[in-house]
């Protein structure tokens, strides 16, 4: 189901873009002297030749559904890291309210809190987790959680 909903949007994309409509007209105006060379080909030739087109469509295919999937795995990453970058500096700013602005570095207090498992690092790992969970129940995306 994901992937229909993803190759409609791909379709409505490329319905939209210029480039695609410009390369879809010459090939549109390709096809029938395509089509004439085809048709003057013996039965065999021409099975040949729609079998060989066939596979080079397929693996064009493949190889865009295999960008999409790089995509979405880079993309996971990419937000876990923002979650949990965003976490951090959650903490380190009430740390900064609490105790001043030169109290530690980021650095510090990050080490500081992992090795300790201060309350503060708890909390935001709870948060990191919990909006880890939901970003998966409602878009079937995993992201590692924090262990600890």
């Amino acid at each position: 189901m994901e992937e229909n909903n993803w190759l409609k949007e791909l379709t409505e994309k490329a319905k939209h873009d210029p480039y695609y409509q410009q390369c879809l007209a010459e090939a549109r105006r390709l096809e029938p002297a395509f089509l004439s060379v085809r048709d003057t080909l013996p039965e065999a030739q021409r099975c040949a030749l729609d079998a060989y087109i066939s596979a080079c469509e397929e693996m064009d295919h493949l190889l865009t559904l295999f960008a999409r999937d790089i995509t979405r795995e880079r993309l996971q990453e990419e937000i876990s890291i923002l979650l949990q970058r965003e976490a951090c500096y959650a903490v380190l700013r009430q740390d900064v309210r609490e105790h001043g602005p030169r109290s530690r570095s980021a650095g510090e207090w990050l080490d500081r809190a992992e090795r300790e498992h201060t309350p503060e690092y708890l909390e935001m790992c709870r948060r990191f987790n919990e909006a880890a969970r939901q970003i998966r129940e409602e878009q079937g995306v995993e992201i590692p959680l924090i262990e600890l």
